[in-house]
């Protein structure tokens, strides 16, 4: 079977190299089937718009999903799940369909928390200049003399100056300076077992500083107030290190929690929330997401699965105030 060249002369009839019909030259192509003779290649066929790719996509889109969208969104249902699972570090890992509780008593519980909160945070004091987080000394600290105590307190404030830095390094750069808002100290509010009746705030304090000539950020949780632990059952006193890697794009670190060292390793999504992931074993891990972070407040919601993300189990919300200094007292 013979295709056409172009050194073929004129008027000589050759074979089509797809359907073998014998075409006339100087044709170039088949009349049979339009196949190229010299390419063999066949022209495009022409599909319908119904049955182009994706048509059907974009029209199941435009009467099914978008109209469901704006009666989600006119019914305040969609904006209040995204919220709730927002808080509860769903979008960081798998994405279970986990109702925490009915989308009815979502808006009246939200309510609830914020008011709490709102009456909180306008009652919290400014720390008094000079105060001991630690609170009154303790007998053995009250029986030694004015030298000893200014050599304690010397030791304590130069090794606070030899690991704490005033600024990060100018080797991150502002967009990777995810954390540095939180540099300073917060009063919280920790609150357990949020929408139940058994719910309950407990005050504690959090501060954030630079360490390392600015290289990482340590930070310090205490609930209640370290001042306050003595008289709690159960005081949360967490210590955590933070640090970017260049490398790898994201900033990790590890929390000291309970005697026990877990690494973690933090995301963040485009509207700023940062994720952080806690592995404590096969399928097991805990979520902390910051979110609404801004000048002198954010909020913490943590929460554990057990299943590799199919479940959570909400542990509490951490609401925070930039703390002041009161110089007048």
């Amino acid at each position: 079977m013979s295709k056409a060249t172009d050194n073929e002369p004129q008027g000589v009839a050759v074979s089509c190299p797809v359907c073998g019909t014998r075409v006339q030259l100087p044709a170039e192509s088949c009349h049979a089937c339009g196949a190229n003779l010299r390419t063999g290649e066949k022209p495009e066929k022409e599909v319908s718009v119904w049955q182009r790719r994706g048509f059907k996509t974009l029209v199941a889109i435009g009467v099914v999903v978008i109209p469901t969208i704006v009666w989600a969104l006119a019914t305040d249902q969609l904006n209040g799940e995204f919220i709730e699972r927002a808080r509860l570090g769903l979008q960081s890992c798998a994405d279970p369909p986990l109702k925490m509780w009915e989308k009815e008593d979502k808006a009246e519980d939200a309510r609830s928390v914020k008011d709490g909160f709102a009456t909180w945070r306008d009652s919290r004091k400014s720390r008094p200049l000079g105060q001991d987080p630690r609170g009154p000394e303790s007998a053995e600290e009250a029986a030694l003399s004015d030298a000893q105590k200014a050599i304690r307190s010397d030791r304590q404030s130069y090794f606070a100056s030899s690991i704490m830095a005033d600024y990060p390094s100018a080797a991150l750069s502002p967009k990777d300076n995810w954390y540095g808002n939180l540099i300073g100290e917060w009063d919280v509010a920790w609150i357990t077992d949020r929408g139940t009746g058994n719910e309950a705030v407990v005050n504690g304090e959090w501060n954030f500083a630079w360490i390392n000539d600015g290289e990482a950020i340590e930070d310090s949780l205490a609930v209640p107030y370290r001042w306050e632990a003595k008289n709690h059952e159960n005081p949360i006193n967490y210590t955590a290190v933070r640090a970017f890697d260049p490398d790898k794009g994201y900033w990790d670190g590890f929390l000291l929690k309970r005697r026990k060292l877990l690494p973690f390793r933090s995301s963040r999504d485009p509207a700023g929330n940062i994720y952080e992931t806690y592995p404590e074993g096969e399928n097991n891990f805990e979520v902390w997401v910051f979110s609404s972070l801004s000048l002198n407040a954010f909020q913490v919601s943590i929460s554990h699965t057990s299943d590799n993300g199919v479940n959570y189990r909400p542990i509490a919300e951490i609401w925070a105030k930039r703390r002041t200094i009161d110089l007048d007292e």
